[in-house]
């Protein structure tokens, strides 16, 4: 927008354009009057610019009476030298007023041509001042409603001279029925136009709107006044009858007949009526084309409460239905007055849901009725008797002993009896259990599916964990007793925090038990075995109260093998499992045996045990305790090696010590292995080269080979008994002085020849013991101790 100076800067710079040459461009609007009240407004703008010219740019300027403008740049070629676009109420920014449209058709910067046109924008408001939602004017229907609005033209007023066709309506707040005001008076007071008129006779009372209509002319252009004012007007006979009581809010309910009382207001113009009679009351009940007549008993005043009440019976149709019916309560030949009908009550016929639940003492039971339009929730005891509305329903019940039941989707279409029974007991010797409820309910109309939640007394059971639920789909109710088979369910929870069972509810009887819980006690002799040995297991089956089961079927099994099988307790509850430990596929492997306790009327028991079997590592050697030998003399000495054991030896090594390496060779020197059950022979070549005996051999030689595998280690020894050289008496003779004198040496004491002849011989034979010992020691261990690998000895 540019400011009011540059405005007039503009136009008159255009001016004084246009009158240099002469010419001007034609402006025409069309419609050249608009009103706001519109919602859509539309001007067409035509330029005509003068001839002979060619245009660089044609647009105008749209300003308002305030010198602001808006610049009109999308200006089309419509025609020869003609150039249109069409405005609309976006561009009118200043509300009502009059708005100047310049046009502008430019040849070049020094040549422009421009001149204007007048829009009026106008604006009629109106409004009813009284009465109005605020202030609601209650009239009966003979009275004069005086109404008071005003209308404005651009905010001046409009006098009541200036409108004509004034209507007056009033249309039901409710029904939208519209009715015409009669007997018009139109005036002026303080600018705003009064009209007075009366009420028409065919009104209903209710609360109706107000609406006014008129016609103004402007400058030849109709224009449509209107004016409303809802919830603005209360109609009201002069004869009122009104029910205070039951709520009319409320519908109420009949099964077979209902004598009802009515609480009625009868006043003319607000005051009471006196003397009303049964004679001045008629009452039915309508639905449609149904009409049920209605006993009017009596009809009585209180004075001090200015009430009438009205005693009347409704007796039930002989076809129930689902239909809601108004009560038509009728007051008649009051005066002059036409008669007035109240239909604010209404009522429905239920069929009867009656019988004898149970034969239990003071029994209550809340049962709830639910569906899209009903929840209702019902006490009843042992013999009951309510209605309800035909239709399907949810239907929840709520027992004493705190048990719930949900129906779902339940059918009732006709009158029923007796179609619940309920029983309950803690005490029930049918099966062999702990009985801790027995509970019964039976319905006896077709539904969905159902749920029910079973309470129990968690004070009565050893163990919840323990609980066991049976079913019976044949339940005699008057022997109290299951005439088929209690059979197991097998889908149902458990909750021991609310002593809940929640499970599936078919029609019949359940029964919450206790089995008793069996218990095994002992333990396998030992935890590990070698393969093969005997595994035993010694037990005793007992019951919760600590005392012998016998009978009970033991099973067992070893797993990932298949050792399995059967006993059963004795008298005194015990029995004995036995097997040999099996085989595994590592030198060590650990084993589970799961044995399991059954027996009916008990809780299956199972307890694991561990134990490992251990496969033996064991190698057998046997060679000569002594070997008799010689200077130069090829010795050859048979070593037999077995693997007794169960497990394969790897990498099989000797180390043999007590004589030097020169004078030996093993054959083989390295086994690579030995599997379980076989066996080989070794040989040890010896040769005493007599060039390394001269002075320094032995009589004997205690000769250790330590056989070595990644497994296991054996030591063996034998004695290696020199012989003498018989063409060699003096040496040898001299060998054995030599020793003699080494062995004096040792024992001073000892200085005779026979003594060191005897001390001689005594070592000889204390060594020979020593020798026999270690080898009769080493075969006894070699079988009864295991060797654990990489030990250069075995334990």
């Amino acid at each position: 927008m540019y400011g009011r100076k540059e405005i007039i800067s503009i136009i008159v710079l255009l001016s004084f354009t246009s009158i240099v040459y002469g010419e001007s461009p034609s402006i025409s609007l069309n419609p050249s009057i608009v009103w706001l009240n519109d919602n859509n407004i539309n001007v067409k703008i035509d330029i005509i610019c003068p001839q002979n010219y060619t245009y660089e740019n044609v647009y105008g300027i749209l300003e308002d009476n305030k010198g602001g403008f808006i610049n009109l740049n999308n200006f089309i070629v419509s025609g020869d030298n003609t150039y249109s676009m069409n405005i609309n109420k976006m561009y009118i920014q200043s509300g009502y007023g009059v708005y100047k449209v310049i046009g502008i058709c430019k040849v070049n910067d020094s040549k422009t041509f421009s001149s204007y046109e007048l829009l009026e924008v106008n604006q009629i408001t109106s409004r009813i001042i009284s009465p109005t939602k605020e202030s609601i004017e209650e009239v009966y229907t003979d009275n004069i409603i005086n109404t008071k609005f005003y209308a404005k033209l651009n905010n001046q007023d409009i006098l009541s001279n200036e409108l004509y066709n004034i209507k007056a309506y009033l249309i039901n707040h409710i029904s939208k029925d519209k009715y015409t005001l009669t007997d018009m008076v139109v005036g002026t007071e303080d600018n705003n136009i009064v009209i007075n008129s009366r009420i028409p006779e065919d009104i209903k009372p209710s609360l109706y709107d107000l609406q006014i209509i008129a016609d103004y002319n402007y400058k030849g252009n109709i224009r449509k006044i209107e004016a409303n004012s809802l919830s603005s007007i209360l109609i009201k006979y002069p004869l009122e009858l009104k029910v205070l009581y039951p709520k009319p809010t409320e519908i109420t309910r009949i099964l077979r007949h209902k004598n009802q009382i009515i609480d009625l207001k009868i006043t003319e113009k607000g005051l009471p009526v006196l003397n009303i009679s049964k004679n001045n009351i008629d009452a039915y009940l309508t639905n449609l084309n149904t009409r049920i007549p209605v006993s009017i008993n009596n009809i009585t005043y209180n004075p001090y409460k200015d009430i009438y009440k009205l005693n009347i019976t409704i007796n039930a149709p002989v076809e129930v239905d689902n239909k809601i019916y108004d009560l038509n309560i009728i007051l008649q030949n009051v005066k002059n007055y036409r008669d007035v009908t109240d239909t604010s009550l209404k009522y429905i016929f239920l069929i009867p849901f009656s019988g004898n639940l149970s034969d239990t003492k003071k029994l209550k039971l809340k049962i709830t009725f639910k569906n899209d339009d009903i929840f209702d929730t019902i006490t009843i005891g042992n013999h009951y008797d309510i209605g309800i509305i035909k239709g399907t329903y949810d239907i929840n019940l709520q027992f004493p002993d705190l048990s719930r039941i949900e129906l779902k989707e339940v059918l009732i279409t006709e009158p029923t009896y007796n179609a619940m029974k309920y029983y309950t007991t803690s005490s029930y010797d049918a099966l062999d259990l702990k009985t801790l409820k027995l509970f019964v309910f039976e319905f006896g109309l077709p539904f969905k599916d159902g749920k029910l939640f079973l309470k129990y007394d968690d004070s009565k059971s050893r163990n919840e964990k323990n609980l066991i639920v049976y079913f019976c789909d044949n339940w005699n109710d008057g022997r109290r007793e299951c005439a088929g088979q209690w059979n197991k369910e097998k889908e149902y929870t458990i909750n021991t925090v609310t002593n809940t069972i929640t499970l599936k509810y078919k029609m019949g009887a359940y029964l919450i038990g206790e089995e008793e819980q069996l218990h095994i006690e002992g333990d396998i002799e030992k935890h590990n075995f070698y393969v093969g040995d005997l595994v035993k297991y010694k037990g005793v089956v007992k019951n919760s109260k600590g005392d012998p089961v016998k009978d009970a079927k033991i099973s067992y099994i070893v797993l990932d093998t298949n050792i399995k099988g059967e006993v059963n307790s004795d008298l005194k509850g015990e029995f004995t499992i036995s097997f040999n430990a099996p085989k595994g596929k590592s030198k060590i492997t650990a084993y589970t045996l799961n044995i399991t306790a059954l027996k009916s009327g008990y809780k299956t028991y199972s307890r694991e045990f561990h134990f490992t079997s251990e496969r033996k590592v064991s190698l057998a050697a046997s060679m000569p305790d002594v070997v008799q030998g010689g200077v130069d003399k090829d010795i050859d000495v048979p070593i037999k090696l077995s693997n007794d054991g169960q497990i394969d030896l790897k990498n099989i090594e000797f180390k043999i010590s007590g004589i030097k390496d020169s004078w030996y060779t093993l054959i083989p020197s390295f086994i690579e292995s030995l599997n379980e059950g076989e066996q080989t022979d070794v040989h040890l070549k010896l040769h005493i080269p007599s060039d390394e005996c001269n002075k320094s051999c032995k009589n004997y030689y205690f000769v250790q080979i330590l056989v070595k595998s990644e497994e296991i280690s054996e030591d063996l020894s034998f004695t290696l008994k020199m012989f003498e050289d018989k063409t060699n008496t003096t040496t040898t003779t001299q060998k054995q002085k030599t020793r003699n004198s080494k062995i004096t040496g040792l024992f001073s004491s000892l200085n005779t020849s026979t003594n060191n002849i005897y001390l001689i011989f005594f070592f000889i034979a204390l060594g020979y013991i020593i020798i026999t010992f270690k080898k009769f020691k080493s075969k006894n261990l070699k079988h009864k101790s295991r060797a654990l690998p990489k030990m250069k000895k075995r334990i």
